[in-house]
Order: C-alpha cells, then sequence, then structure tokens
C-alpha cells in the first residue's frame, strides 16, 4: 500500500522487427563506429531530441513533486486531539523524508543508453521510496490531509508515467543508441585484441629467428667438435683415452679374480673374527682392503690365526675350510704380489695417460664446445616452449576476436543492416 495505487500505464505494443536489407556492407572495424553513424545518425539525433524531451518532463514532474510536497509540509491541522496531533507527526516525518530522497535524485542532461538507464532505475526507486507507507499512516494522510496527499500522488503518478515512457522508449525506439554505445565497446576491444595479436605474432617471429640462430650456432658448433675429433692431435690424445680405458678394464680384471680367490677364505675368517669377539663383517673387496692398501701381513697373520686356533680347537672349521686357508695363504704368499705390481703398473700408466688428457689443450677445447653445445640445446628448448605458449595464446585472441566479430555483426543486424566486418 502506498499513498498511490492506480492507473498504471499501459504497456507499450512491442515495435515490429526491422526488414533486413539484403546489401552486404563490408567495415573495416577501425571504421565501425564511424560506419554506424553515417547509416544510422538521424535515428540517434531524433532519439536524443526525444530523450531530452523526456528529461525535461521528468524533471518538470520532479518539481511538481517537490512542490506538491512543500504544501503538504505547510498544511496543518491546529488541535490538541491525540489523533491529529499524531496525524501533524506522521505528515512531518513523511513529508521530510519523501524531500531528503527527492533532493538526491539527479538526471544527466546527456549520457550513454546506459548512463540514462542507470538514471530511470533510480528514478523509479526514488518513486517507490516515497510512495511507501505503512497502512496506519496512509489512514492519517487520508483522513487529515486527503487534498493534500492527492496532489502528491497525482504528481508522483505523473512522474512515474512519464519515467515509465523513458524507460519503454529507451528500450525500443531509442535501442539504436544502445547499439551505438555497445559498438564502442567492442570495437575497442576488437582493436585492442587485434593489436595484442599482431604484437604476438611478432615476438612469434623473432623467437622464430632466435631459433634458426641457434640452430646454425648448433651446427657450427658440431663441425667445430668433428673437425677437432677428427684431426692428427686428437688421435694421439684417444691413444691415451684407450690406454686410460684399457688400463681400467684390466685393473678390474685382477681386483674381480684376486677377490674370488680371497673371498674363498671368507668363512673360516669370519668364525675367526666372531671368536676373536670383533666384527664380523668382511671388506666388499678384500683385494684393496688389504692388498692395495698394503696390508698384506695382517691378512696373513690372520690367516695363521685361524689355523691356529683350529688346531687348537678354539674355532670350528671343516677340511674344506682348512684346505681353503692354505690355498688363500698359497696365494698371498706367491701369486699376489706380481699379480700387485702389475696393478700398480696399470694404475699408473692411467694416472699418467689422465693427466695428459686432463692437461690436453684439445681436451679443453672438446669439453668447451660440448658445454656450448648444452648450452645452445638448453637455450632452444626454452625457445620453443616461448614459442609454444605465444602461438596458443595467439589462437585464444584469434578464437575471441571472431566470437566478437560475430556477436557485433548479429547486433548490427538487429536493426535491418548485415554487416561483415573486415579485420
Amino acid at each position: 500500500m502506498g499513498i498511490f495505487d492506480i492507473f498504471r500505464s499501459k504497456q507499450e505494443e512491442p515495435e515490429p522487427e526491422p526488414v533486413l536489407d539484403d546489401t552486404l556492407h563490408t567495415v573495416p572495424h577501425e571504421d565501425l563506429n564511424d560506419w554506424f553513424r553515417e547509416q544510422f545518425g538521424s535515428d540517434m539525433d531524433a532519439a536524443e531530441i526525444r530523450v531530452e524531451k523526456m528529461r525535461s518532463s521528468i524533471m518538470k514532474s520532479v518539481s511538481d513533486t517537490r512542490e506538491s510536497l512543500l504544501r503538504l509540509q505547510r498544511a496543518h491541522i491546529d488541535s490538541n486531539e491525540k489523533m491529529v496531533t499524531m496525524a501533524n507527526m506522521t505528515k512531518d516525518s513523511y513529508v521530510k523524508h519523501s524531500l531528503s530522497i527527492l533532493g538526491k535524485l539527479s538526471i544527466p542532461k546527456s549520457g550513454t543508453h546506459s548512463e540514462l538507464m542507470k538514471a530511470n532505475k533510480k528514478v523509479k526507486a526514488t518513486i517507490k521510496e516515497i510512495n511507501r507507507m505503512t497502512p496506519k499512516q496512509t489512514v492519517f494522510m487520508g483522513k487529515y490531509f486527503g487534498r493534500e496527499s492527492s496532489g502528491v500522488a497525482g504528481s508522483l503518478k505523473a512522474l512515474e508515467d512519464t519515467n515509465m515512457k523513458m524507460k519503454q522508449f529507451l528500450e525500443s525506439d531509442a535501442r539504436v543508441t544502445k547499439t551505438s554505445e555497445q559498438l564502442e565497446i567492442n570495437s575497442k576491444q576488437l582493436s585492442t585484441l587485434i593489436r595484442q595479436s599482431q604484437d604476438f605474432e611478432r615476438e612469434e617471429d623473432s623467437i622464430r629467428e632466435k631459433i634458426n640462430n641457434l640452430d646454425v650456432s648448433k651446427k657450427e658448433a658440431g663441425k667445430k667438435l668433428k673437425d677437432l675429433i677428427e684431426s692428427n692431435e686428437w688421435g694421439k690424445l684417444k691413444s691415451s683415452e684407450e690406454i686410460i680405458r684399457e688400463g681400467n678394464k684390466e685393473r678390474d680384471e685382477i681386483e674381480m679374480e684376486a677377490n674370488d680367490i680371497i673371498n674363498t677364505a671368507k668363512r673360516p675368517l669370519k668364525k675367526l673374527m666372531h671368536h676373536q669377539g670383533g666384527k664380523s663383517s668382511f671388506p666388499e673387496s678384500p683385494f684393496k682392503e688389504y692388498v692395495i692398501g698394503n696390508n698384506e701381513m695382517m691378512f696373513t697373520r690372520m690367516l695363521q690365526d685361524a689355523k691356529a686356533g683350529a688346531s687348537s680347537g678354539e674355532i670350528i672349521l671343516k677340511p674344506r675350510e682348512k684346505e681353503k686357508l692354505d690355498h688363500v695363504a698359497d696365494y698371498i704368499g706367491n701369486d699376489l704380489p706380481m699379480i700387485k705390481k702389475r696393478y700398480m703398473l696399470l694404475k699408473e700408466a692411467s694416472k699418467n695417460a689422465e693427466s695428459q688428457v686432463t692437461q690436453s689443450q684439445l681436451h679443453k677445447e672438446k669439453t668447451a664446445i660440448q658445454e656450448e653445445i648444452a648450452d645452445i640445446e638448453r637455450k632452444h628448448k626454452s625457445q620453443w616452449s616461448e614459442l609454444d605458449a605465444r602461438i596458443q595464446e595467439r589462437k585464444r585472441m584469434k578464437s575471441e576476436i571472431q566470437e566478437l566479430k560475430i556477436t557485433t555483426e548479429r547486433l548490427v543486424q538487429e536493426h535491418g543492416k548485415k554487416l561483415e566486418i573486415k579485420i
């Protein structure tokens, strides 16, 4: 319930769909706004003139409403009756609140379609707020200030009707101004997306050029490495690498064979370690531990202690285990010295060869070239990754441009013009 609740505006009939012009208009995206103004300039001008007239009518209704509220404010009933006093207070409170709300209302003299729609909604909200009353307030106002309240209701109703006409006009005949506003937004978005897409395309070309340069650099570095490896000087250095490789191989074989023999005494020796209360673990490579580590005497004493322990009964050894102890002791005393000498000679030869290779300028050049190639490959991978990211982003932009293009063309078609935007 409110100060008025009658005579709602009859809804206007919907506007007929425009007749579509079969002429296809091909327009560059940057000329879109100018072209639309050429096609619909007269409609836009007419809409602006009518909007201004409606705005004047709305402002007049606002002024009339303010005047009717002031007349209501001046109205006063002199009486000490409680009901009359309450009616005066109700009226004063209502007028004060309504004038405050009305004072905040403003309608722009000119503006975009969206700004005018926003102002229209604000007027509607203002009317709704002024019209709002409790049933008790409505009774007081109607009984004691009926003539003045009717004046407020009438001016407020006129404001509502005029504002409704403005709304209907903005949603029908003035749609051309809404389209113009949206076209300007879409045109700016298209320009931005196209510019960004072109920037990305130039960046892609730059990255491809970097990739091509890296390919050339890698090819040149590969040729340098190939020439170095095929040189006579490298052939001499290669013989040193062969010495290292063959020496390491033979040393591994010596170590493996020696460990196989020494490990045959592993079980009886672990029994000795356990008996003596020490750790019963055996070295992974007893050859390196006892022989290369110059601990042959200690190992020989371990063999002798094991045999003595078996003889005294302190440790229990099987006959086969005793034979293994004798066999390993014989190997340590007779065969191993020559084997150790051969191993140390190979180790020294490998060390000398490694020193030659490491200190060789050719080796340093080879290492530098290999590091250069590795660095080029890292950069190559990074550039390809960056290029792929640019391509994917540009695809997304292209899709967005196409979608915005179609949306804008359909928007113009609603006004009877077939449009093809040239990107």
